[in-house]
């Protein structure tokens, strides 16, 4: 019974090169999201340091809040 559940799985999974490519293509797309948002954090940390150096503290205080809440949320996903 095992030996025949093994061998029709076997059969219903796909040719060993379209899991690789499938692997690659996930990794890739990991790597990706995670460049883009920690491009993001840069950008709107950048904005912070901008809105600090002229003096505009509630647009400096809502960039920190975005940049905050933008790590938590890059953080949680490198944890997953």
């Amino acid at each position: 019974m095992t030996f025949a559940l093994l061998v029709a799985v076997a059969a219903a999974l796909p040719p060993k090169g379209e899991f690789e490519a499938a692997y690659r293509a996930a990794n890739g797309s990991i790597v990706n999201a995670n460049l883009l948002m920690t491009s993001a954090q840069a950008r709107v940390k950048r904005l912070q340091l901008a809105f600090e150096a002229a003096g505009a503290k509630s647009l400096n205080a809502k960039s920190r809040g975005a940049f905050d809440a933008l790590s938590t949320r890059l953080g949680a996903f490198r944890a997953a």
